[in-house]
């Protein structure tokens, strides 16, 4: 082993400190020197990074979705990852067969042989560029009309119509829904005037200006404006949705009189008999229907259509003696559905009667009686409960539950749109809500709109952001009083928003981020407080240092020497809780949630960005102050009357005053009413002896016996000096704190029983978990009440259910799901590969698995865990149904499972040209798919199931967890069974609430492991500042006390632990560490003088707490403006930092100096004498 001499490590360590000291001296020697041209360096230099971030164009756009804050790293999230990048990275269209491709190519290589022997017969000729093969044919239609069926996933879709989806299939961005509320809907004439309400508004809304160039219209661009879709024209939400043709088939049923009827349905019955049960029997049953019943659609009848004539309800849809089996509807019920009207043709809205209305809800009760009553026709019922709510459906009748009516307008997706959605909105929804009448029944109405909604909340957020022009305006003024120089306030605002601009300029332009939500900004809010203690705490080590620092001859070495002193004992507080504060942050990086990870980054760069710039803006600016003020009194100087025996008294006074004006930079120099006293000239004449010397530079310019010399008549009060009112301040503090000593047992005992209190309070937070995205605006916002009121729908129940998928031929684990910049899902999906596995399932056997797994899911047996059976998605089932019904030109009348080739041509046609929701992607290249599924000739990527299942997303997380359990165990028993084909290998189950629920769990786990770590840190860093572990613990106490009762306010406010909630706790030990470590390291900083413990914490107290006074109060100060913010994120935050510094700020100020004056170390002194150290 090599020795190295101690002389040797000894030189280095001087070396090293001999490094630092030449820096320091240097740095406080330029901004001594150069303060000016500092400060024009660093604007240069916030110039250039603000030059950056215009060129980035995403470092101007914000994130206000809470999409992107899901859990990334878990199995369960990996799997979802893994789906979204397969679908995105794969076609919903087949390719062409291998065959079709090999013929194209002989066809281009036939073209090009003939091209090049033209060529050589004419030389001069240049030669042409080879025609582009054409494009393949489509296969051939074959099959029926590509109508809705009431069986498949095309239903499922409309069972789950929501205005994410569209009521036309779409994605509903261009859909403007207005629902038209009444608080309570006890009898029928109460529900004909919500009826009459919500006509008034359809026919407002039709005829507002503007509504021609905006509406989505009929038959292309010229034809009329499409009619709104609502429950006063049933008939076109019924053709729209395709199932028109049901409709009026069932009212058909129930034409004529009662006596019609039931002899009708008796008939029907009788024959849907099939006595005897033989083709021949069915096939006249059947024809005998056809021939006298008026409900049978023709086509179903025709025998050149099918092979055998069926009476249906509705083209193909619903075979009579099925509805006939499985509904038994009554007489009743048939003639009510008969008096549906199809629309309410009405010249005025108040032609509504009771009777109209009436037998409009009887319809619709039987209605939905009809499609509970048969999974089959299930979808009849879901217009019903999209337009009217729960209050009208519910089979209780409860009689307090609100009654709404939507109505949809279908309009062009365009900004046009968007302003005009706007317009109305305010004129004629608010209109009609602001209307006395309107108060008086309990009406209200609300509206929705995509684009609207995000063109609000760009409006909301450009308004909320002016609160933050309004929080550095106040911190400005704050810092400003305190500090007495406006142009230390102007360099605070520098600093703060210097940092945000070199901190946005790194996290983009060197982290190569790409992502930025109102996280980020709430935490731009939460800097302007920090940036403003990092000056007060500045500027008052500056303050002590005119006392603490001998001067010297050159004003130049006065100010250096007062700064290195300031720099040296407020940089090393100002280091420690900055570095506490960036910790905080950082914790944050490792988070499995993108969102959050991105947050810690930006916030630990900017509390250290903050931090220097801070200290040289400030530094700066303080140095430019005095110097300014210097040169203002050595310009203005006024001479003694023994320089100037001429000189009057009056110019005298005048020019005293004027020098006093002029070097008032710093309003600290001087008293305010000695400044009013000689600005209106009421001081006294001075004499000889009273006048002040101005040539010593040091002395004030005005002190409390520039006035004893004035004359005996005179009345003018006696001014206080700043001295003395200094010396009031310190023995006013002195007897407060001396009188809490007296009782500082019972004061820790009465802190120790509230924090027993809230720890009580708070001990269930966790258990109160929800969807952030319900509390981001306030209740009397239309957003909130859009929400509130959607909810009461029951079509609400398919969208929040939790939807389970079942994918095959997709490697999760291997796939690479990569956050791109903006977070948006992306990477390279990983195939699985097996042998002699096509992953189309075209084998006979693997059909038939198929079939049977999915009939599983649609059985009864299922019928606690499923939704509904048309709520399971399968291609092979919708498939089967599809060839059952005449698909593929009735070859395939007996369903699957049928041969290879024809069921992959089935599968081409099906899948172009019938149903475009299954879940059935393909390979992209052909390449791909000769090394990847060489038996495969429809190249399948992948293919799923998906259901919904009872449990609703929002359930707890025990809930959730048992219902992935389950499917999980469900599923690997089906894939482990010997008759499962090769493509199930590797098949998992995945969900976005499985996700849901893992970032739920991320956010309990790292909040508390983050507390601990943050109070760990602390305890290390307190201890390393002060080498007393009996301070250091009861600092770190303190900041735990913070902590809990932070918790108790959240449960107190009945917050839930979302996203902002998980952040704060992250953050919340290195935001209130601040103020308890300043009053921690000066009670230790009296370590080397004789003093008693409660003297101790009185000094402690007296020299941080007007920095600590003045840092709470501008923080404070400057969070309660985002109080008025309409998004309710910025007010938690808010809400988070008032609650967090305020209770830091009495553990500082009062509970950490009670318990130091109780239980602190008495170092030296505390009655004897000793000078060694006691822990």
């Amino acid at each position: 082993m090599i020795q190295i001499p101690r002389a040797s490590v000894m030189s280095i360590a001087r070396a090293r400190a001999g490094y630092a000291s030449l820096f320091s001296n240097f740095f406080v020697g330029v901004l001594v020197r150069a303060p000016a041209l500092t400060l024009v360096v660093m604007i240069g230099l916030v110039g250039l990074a603000a030059r950056a971030i215009s060129q980035t164009p995403d470092a101007i756009s914000l994130d206000t979705s809470f999409k992107a804050y899901r859990a990334r790293g878990t199995i369960r999230a990996k799997r979802a990852a893994a789906v979204l990048v397969a679908a995105r990275q794969s076609s919903k269209t087949p390719l062409d067969s291998r065959e079709t491709r090999r013929r194209l190519l002989e066809v281009y290589s036939g073209a090009n042989a003939s091209s090049a022997s033209q060529t050589m017969e004419n030389p001069s000729m240049p030669p042409s560029p080879p025609s582009p093969p054409s494009p393949p044919p489509p296969p051939p239609y074959a099959g029926l009309p590509p109508t809705r069926r009431l069986s498949s996933a095309l239903d499922a879709m409309l069972l789950g119509l929501r205005p994410k989806s569209g009521v036309d299939g779409g994605r509903g961005l261009g859909e403007f829904h207005v629902i038209v509320s009444q608080t309570a809907s006890r009898t029928v004439g109460e529900a004909v005037d919500l009826f009459r309400r919500a006509c008034v508004i359809e026919h407002s809304i039709e005829n507002a200006a503007g509504y021609d160039t905006v509406c989505r219209r009929r038959g292309g661009d010229e034809g009329s404006c499409a009619s709104t879709f609502s429950a006063l024209n049933i008939g076109f939400v019924y053709e729209l949705i395709g199932l028109l043709d049901v409709l009026e088939g069932f009212q058909t049923l129930g034409e004529g009189s009662e006596a019609e009827v039931a002899a009708r349905l008796a008939f029907i019955r009788d024959r849907c008999a099939y006595s005897p049960f033989t083709r021949e029997s069915v096939n006249a049953s059947h024809a005998d229907m056809c021939r006298d019943v008026r409900a049978c659609h023709l086509a179903p009848c025709v025998h050149d259509v099918v092979r055998d004539a069926r009476c249906m309800i509705g083209e193909y849809k619903i075979g009579i003696c099925d509805f006939m089996t499985r509904v038994d509807p009554t007489i009743e019920e048939t003639l009510a559905v008969a008096n549906i009207k199809k629309r309410f043709s009405v010249s005025s809205c108040l032609d509504i009667d009771e009777r109209t209305v009436e037998d409009f809800l009887d319809g619709v009760a039987a209605g939905l009686r009809w499609s509970q009553s048969w999974t089959q026709i299930e979808a009849f019922g879901a217009p019903f409960e999209i337009l009217l709510n729960d209050g009208f459906l519910s089979v209780d009748d409860r009689l307090d539950a609100p009654k709404s009516v939507r109505l949809i307008f279908r309009l062009v997706d365009d900004s046009e749109s968007v302003s005009w959605v706007k317009g109305v909105a305010h004129h004629v929804v608010e209109g009609f809500n602001d209307d006395v009448s309107s108060k008086l029944q309990g009406m209200s109405v609300t509206w929705s709109h995509a684009r609207a909604y995000s063109s609000i909340i760009d409006d909301e957020l450009r308004r909320d952001c002016n609160f933050a022009v309004a929080a550095m305006c106040v911190t400005i003024a704050l810092i400003t009083i305190k500090t007495r120089s406006i142009i230390i306030g102007i360099g605070g605002a520098l600093s703060i928003a210097g940092a945000a601009i070199f901190t946005h300029a790194t996290y983009f332009c060197i982290y190569g981020r790409r992502w930025f939500g109102t996280l980020h900004l709430a935490g731009l809010f939460l800097s302007i407080g920090i940036g403003a203690d990092d000056v007060f705490v500045i500027h008052d080590h500056w303050t002590h240092s005119e006392k603490e620092v001998p001067s010297r001859e050159r004003l130049s070495d006065t100010l250096e020497d007062r700064l290195r002193w300031t720099l040296s004992r407020s940089g090393f507080t100002m280091g420690i809780t900055s570095a506490t504060t960036a910790a905080a942050f950082a914790s944050n990086i490792p988070s499995a949630i993108p969102p959050i990870r991105l947050f810690g980054m930006y916030m630990m760069s900017h509390i250290l960005f903050l931090l220097g710039v801070s200290v040289v803006v400030t530094s700066a600016c303080i140095i430019l102050n005095e110097k300014w003020k210097h040169v203002a009194v050595s310009r203005n100087r006024v001479v003694h009357f023994h320089e100037m025996e001429d000189v009057s008294r009056a110019t005298a006074s005048f020019r005293r005053g004027s020098a006093q004006r002029r070097a008032t930079i710093d309003l600290a120099e001087f008293p305010t009413m000695e400044r009013i006293i000689h600005r209106r000239g009421l001081s006294t004449p001075i004499g000889r002896t009273s006048f002040p010397d101005f040539t010593n530079e040091h002395r004030p310019l005005m002190t409390a016996s520039d006035s004893s010399g004035s004359t005996s008549g005179s009345t003018s009060p006696t001014p206080i000096s700043p001295a003395a009112r200094a010396a009031r301040r310190r023995d006013a503090l002195k007897d407060l704190f001396a009188r809490l000593c007296r009782w500082k047992w019972t004061i820790l005992a009465l802190a120790v029983i509230n924090l027993a209190v809230a720890t009580f309070i708070g001990r269930n937070i966790t258990k109160r978990t929800g969807d952030e995205s319900l509390s981001l605006w306030p209740k009397d916002h239309v957003i909130h009440r859009y929400s509130v009121a959607a909810d009461g729908f029951a079509s609400t129940r398919y969208e929040e259910s939790v939807m389970v998928q079942f994918t095959f031929g997709l490697d999760a684990l291997n796939t690479r799901a990569d956050d791109d910049p903006k977070l948006a899902s992306a990477g390279t999906p990983s195939w699985v590969s097996t042998p002699n596995a096509s992953y189309d399932f075209s084998d006979p056997s693997s059909q038939r698995w198929l079939l049977n797994f999915c009939d599983e899911l649609k059985s009864d047996a299922m019928s606690n865990r499923v939704l509904s059976p048309t709520m399971v998605n399968c291609w092979m089932h919708d498939l089967n149904e599809w060839l059952k019904n005449g698909g593929m030109a009735n070859a395939h009348a007996d369903g699957l499972p049928i041969g290879r080739d024809a069921f992959q041509d089935a599968v081409r046609t099906f899948i172009s040209h019938i149903n475009p929701y299954a879940i059935l992607h393909f390979m992209r290249s052909r390449e791909e798919c000769d090394r990847l599924r060489p038996n495969d000739a429809l190249c399948t990527a992948f293919s799923a199931v998906t259901i919904k299942t009872v449990t609703r997303r929002l359930s707890s997380t025990a809930n959730v967890e048992r219902e992935h359990e389950f499917w999980d165990a469900w599923l690997r028993e089906k894939i482990r069974d010997a008759s499962a084909p090769a493509e199930t290998r590797g098949a998992f189950q995945s969900s976005d609430t499985w996700v849901v629920t893992d970032t739920v769990t991320e956010l309990k786990s790292v909040a508390a492991l983050t507390v601990v770590y943050s109070l760990a840190l602390s305890f290390i860093v307190l201890f390393a500042c002060t080498w007393s572990p009996r301070v250091a613990a009861m600092a770190t106490f303190c900041i735990a006390s913070v902590v809990v009762y932070f918790v108790a306010f959240m449960t107190l406010q009945g917050w839930r632990l979302g996203i902002i909630e998980a952040v704060c706790v992250q953050v919340i030990v290195g935001l209130s560490v601040d103020y308890i470590s300043h009053v921690a390291v000066a009670y230790v900083s009296t370590r080397e003088k004789f003093m008693t413990r409660e003297e101790r914490a009185l000094a402690s107290v007296r020299a941080v707490g007007g920095a600590v006074t003045a840092g709470w109060f501008s923080s404070v100060a400057a969070a309660s403006c985002l109080f008025g913010c309409t998004i309710l994120f910025f007010s938690k935050f808010a809400a988070f930092v008032t609650v967090t510094l305020t209770t830091s700020f009495a553990h500082a100020v009062f509970v950490l100096p009670l318990a130091l004056a109780a239980l602190g170390p008495a170092f030296v002194g505390d009655g004897t004498l000793t000078a060694s150290f006691r822990p």
